[in-house]
Parts: structure tokens; sequence; C-alpha cells
């Protein structure tokens, strides 16, 4: 399957994660700060707040409609550290993993 045809299942995807009850944040940093990221529903929940008022809290901002993110243009993977960095940084000092 190529790149474009998983970018066509990303948003359908994300539905079922979230009608699953399961919490998801993406957060994308390409070296220049936040560029896009998401956060569902149930993610946001667990922190006591909604979609938007994460949002907010965050210093992020929603996507265009029909967005899809390609991660076979992206140059740089983050390691766990470095995701459990950025989200006690920018999201929850205390977080612990």
């Amino acid at each position: 399957m190529s790149t474009h045809e998983l970018s066509a299942l990303f948003d359908p995807l994300l539905e079922v994660i979230s009608t699953s009850g399961i919490a998801l944040s993406i957060i994308v940093d390409r070296g220049n700060g936040y560029e896009q990221w998401y956060t569902n529903r149930v993610a946001a929940a667990m922190f006591g707040y909604t979609v938007d008022e994460y949002s907010a809290n965050a210093k992020a901002s929603r996507v265009p409609e029909g967005f899809c993110y390609n991660s076979g243009t992206n140059p740089q993977f983050l390691t766990v550290e470095e995701i459990r960095t950025l989200i006690r940084r920018h999201v929850q000092p205390d977080f612990a993993a």
C-alpha cells in the first residue's frame, strides 16, 4: 500500500479510534515549533477539557478541513522520550509514563 493510499485512511482511522474510546494525541514538531497536532475528545477529556479548551491551553490551532498528514514526507521522527519531554514542556508538566 502506498503512502497516499494510507493517508486516505487517516481520517476514518481517527474516527474509529475516537468512537472506540481510545485517547489519542498527535504532536508534530519539525524543528520550528508545532505545525499541526491532533487530540481527540477522549484524550482532551482525560485532562478535564473539551477539544477546543485543550487546544487553547496547548496554544494549538485546528488544522484545515481535509488536512491529511503524510509520514512519508516527514524527515524526522521523535523517540518515545522526546515525545514525553514535549508533553511535559508544552502540555502537562507533571506527565509521567
